[in-house]
Parts: structure tokens; C-alpha cells; sequence
């Protein structure tokens, strides 16, 4: 628990509870669209709106799991994102490179085990 959690009341602390729990169950509807929008950066030619939705989802994602607590998710997202912002940067044609595949891979299969971070 971070030193700002420390100090906070048991209502409080359960309300972040609650509230984490709502966000890691959000994970399986949030997977579909993510993988949606994978399979469209993958298609030739590549979908650069696809790419600017998965991107917008990494940023949310990331910050909550930021707000959390849920390092783990925080620091690939964190990744995740800036490789995005990477590639969207780019003029003309985008492509996914395989570290940007492999790190959504790793994601993808963190958020299919949500449990784990309750």
C-alpha cells in the first residue's frame, strides 16, 4: 500500500476496493475491443483509426491501473502506449513492430487473469 493509502478510513479503503474491482472486471468486455482493434492494425493496409482507439484505451487503461496500484499492468501499458504514440507519430503508413505485437500478447494475457490482481 502506498504511504498516501496509509491514513485513509475503512469506508474509504473498501470504496477503493469496490472501485478497483469494477475496473479489473471490466477487463473481459475491454478485451474484446482491444483485440478488435488489434486485428485491425494487423489487416493490410494497417487501420490507423484502429490504431488511435487501441492507443486511447492503452492511456485509460494505464492510468488506472496506475491508480490502483496494479504495477505490473501500469508499466506494460506504460510501454504499450509510448510505442503506440511512437508509430502514430509517423507519417504515411503504420505498422505495429513485433515488440509492440509481443508486449500487446503480454497484456492481453495479464487482463485474461484478472483475479490475480484482486
Amino acid at each position: 500500500m502506498t504511504d498516501s493509502r496509509r491514513n485513509l478510513k475503512p469506508a474509504t479503503e473498501a470504496h477503493i476496493a469496490r472501485l478497483k474491482r469494477q475496473f479489473v472486471d471490466s477487463f473481459a468486455k475491454r478485451l474484446i475491443d482491444i483485440e478488435d482493434w488489434t486485428q485491425k492494425c494487423l489487416a493490410e493496409p494497417p487501420d490507423r483509426q484502429a490504431m488511435q482507439q487501441l492507443r486511447t484505451e492503452v492511456h485509460q487503461l494505464r492510468g488506472s491501473s496506475g491508480l490502483y496500484d496494479l504495477t505490473e499492468l501500469y508499466r506494460e501499458f506504460d510501454s504499450l502506449q509510448a510505442e503506440l504514440d511512437e508509430v502514430l507519430a509517423e507519417t504515411g503508413p503504420v505498422r505495429l513492430s513485433s515488440v509492440t505485437r509481443r508486449r500487446l500478447e503480454r497484456v492481453t494475457k495479464l487482463m485474461r487473469f484478472p483475479n490475480r490482481f484482486l
